[in-house]
């Protein structure tokens, strides 16, 4: 076999040194970026406090799960290295061999995944180093509120990471006891024995810890359906279960150190069997107490633990010192009582939900018919796209065809009459044209109202009724709004109003004469439409299918207006929008031209 050159091993380790190099540099790059970034927004000492938990969580774990097993290695591997050889005065150190290296190598790996999962846990550090009483204890096991909430996380964290460090040390140190070299096999002698029931003591130690911490978890859990913390299940059947395990954990952690002496293999076998046994027994007896007393009589058995939860609550949101008084209502109410409590008048259409219901109905009815109405709209225009103008373009492309294969010919007798002909029907298929798009955009936004204004917009309006259903629409103004300025929002408000008003004459009112008038009233803009048709029931402004007046209502309040509807049956009706002619809610709707 040829013998590798030095050269390669030196690049090997380069390479190794680079890769080493980038591994530790990323870190302490992020951490000097991270640590003037909080520096430049004054938080500096908050990164460092966070970094210094971090890291003292992380090294502490290593450093006590390491120790922890290496100690338990050593101790193994000088009860399996036998005394016999000791006996004749041989001796070796035990850790140079590779079960020592290997061990010692695998206890570095697990105290290193420990502090890994040590690391997340440094706010639950944190909250225990700075927790403070509250002076508020729980009625139950009468600690202070500061426990639930700072604490009982950390000594829960501190509990679970001690139970896997034992379970990861009983498991090695029992590979280490079963290792023969190219093989397992668990042999164990006395010593093993003691050993191993150490650890196991270790362990239920851990377990009963828990299990005693498992009883302050109560008063947070929700094992009742009808009460949040401890309800009756919980206070008499898994309390005692928890308060008799954690107890039991203790004793049979001293039968197991007692074990140390006696070194008998049935003994932790018997430990770990009635551990399992109690588990069993802390799942099994309180379902039995829930279903079989509980649930049949919950309101007799969970009575004191509702009013209970009830009077946590009202403690936690500050209502414990509140009084609750009766009020018969019928004390007399004046308009002084009215004036000194705007708060709750201002207030009253809020706490009415009728009314909100009613609103939010109305609401949702209006948003729905707007949606049709759009979709009603999209489907005119494509209609006429399609019939009118494609039409159109369609024949006159027919057309333009024709005269350009007659050009390409010598024009003779009837070809030029012919021709001339054919441009005439085009011509007027172009004018047809025009008026289409003419009578679409006017449906869409007639060009009066942003080219001549607002008089001469309801001017052409009542005119286009007329011609429309030749019902007569009379339009008065008053002589000093010929000429006046409105704002484009307010003119754009008035005209639509007007334009749904007499659709709802032409489509509902059965009216022979309808009328329009614009005046100013106090600095308001009023228009009212009138018609002698057959009336409206006031029930019928709040049916379903009247979305056209609510729309109006909510177009009129969007630029701070009223709208006033004055009708009886068979006696017409009188539809009156005021409007403000400076509003500065007016700018809210823009127009674009």
């Amino acid at each position: 076999m040829p013998q590798v050159p030095r050269r390669f091993w030196g690049g090997v380790a380069l390479f190794a040194l680079a890769a080493l190099i980038f591994i530790v540099a990323s870190p302490i790059v992020s951490f000097i970026t991270e640590l003037q970034w909080y520096d430049a927004l004054g938080y500096g000492d908050v990164y460092t406090t966070r970094v210094g938990l971090q890291a003292a969580v992380t090294i502490g774990s290593f450093v006590l799960a390491f120790v922890w097993l290496a100690v338990n290695v050593v101790i193994a591997l000088r009860v399996r290295s036998g005394g016999a050889l000791r006996a004749v005065g041989i001796r070796r150190s035990a850790l140079r061999t590779t079960a020592g290296w290997v061990s010692l190598g695998s206890s570095a790996v697990i105290a290193l995944i420990l502090s890994g999962g040590a690391y997340t846990q440094w706010q639950s550090l944190a909250l225990f180093l700075h927790s403070t009483p509250t002076g508020t204890v729980d009625p139950v096991l009468r600690q202070d509120i500061s426990f639930y909430l700072l604490t009982l996380p950390f000594l829960h964290a501190a509990a679970n990471w001690s139970l896997g460090l034992d379970f990861l040390a009983i498991l090695l140190i029992g590979a280490l006891y079963s290792w023969r070299g190219d093989s397992f096999d668990f042999r164990p002698t006395s010593r093993s024995i003691a050993h191993v029931s150490v650890l196991l003591a270790a362990f239920a130690i851990t377990l009963s810890a828990g299990a005693w911490l498992g009883r302050y978890d109560l008063l947070s859990a929700h094992n009742s359906s009808v009460v949040w913390g401890a309800a009756y299940t919980d206070i008499n059947a898994r309390l005692p279960l928890f308060t008799f395990q954690a107890g039991a954990g203790i004793v049979l952690a001293g039968a197991l150190i007692a074990n140390a002496w006696l070194q008998r293999l049935w003994l932790p076998l018997a430990a770990a069997g009635a551990w399992v046994v109690l588990a069993i027994a802390g799942q099994v007896y309180p379902g039995l107490i829930q279903g079989i007393s509980v649930t049949p009589n919950a309101q007799a058995y969970e009575l004191p633990y509702i009013q209970r939860e009830i009077a946590g609550t009202q403690a936690a949101y500050g209502l414990s010192t509140v009084k609750s008084s009766t009020f018969s209502g019928d004390q007399p109410l004046t308009a002084q009582d009215v004036q000194s409590d705007q708060a709750t008048i201002n207030n009253l259409r809020l706490w009415d939900y009728t009314q909100l219901k009613e609103t939010y109905e109305q609401l949702r009815d209006l948003t729905r018919r707007l949606t049709e109405a759009e979709e009603i709209e999209r489907k005119r225009l494509a209609r006429e796209l399609h019939d009118e103008f494609g039409q159109a373009l369609t024949g006159l492309k027919f057309d333009v065809a024709w005269l350009t294969k007659e050009l390409s010919r010598p024009i003779k007798g009837m070809g030029a009459a012919a021709m001339k002909s054919k441009a005439i029907g085009m011509s007027q298929a172009i004018d047809g044209l025009i008026q289409s798009v003419r009578a679409t955009a006017a449906s869409l936004r007639p060009g009066v109202l942003d080219d001549l204004g607002l008089v001469a917009a309801l001017e052409w309006l009542a005119t286009s009724f007329h011609e429309r259903t030749g019902v007569p629409c009379e339009f008065t103004i008053e002589p000093s709004l010929r000429d006046a300025p409105v704002e484009v929002a307010l003119a754009t408000t008035v005209f639509r109003g007007a334009q749904e008003l007499l659709t709802n004459v032409m489509r509902h009112a059965h009216a022979s004469k309808a009328g329009i008038r614009l005046t100013v009233e106090h600095d308001q803009l009023v228009l009212t439409i009138r018609d002698d048709g057959r009336g409206l029931r006031p029930e019928q402004w709040k049916e379903g299918h009247s979305f056209g007046l609510r729309g109006l209502h909510e177009r009129v309040k969007l630029v701070g207006g009223a709208v006033k509807i004055v009708s009886a049956p068979d006696t017409g009706t009188a539809v009156t929008m005021s409007l403000p002619m400076k509003h500065e809610n007016a700018s809210l709707v823009k127009e674009h031209r």
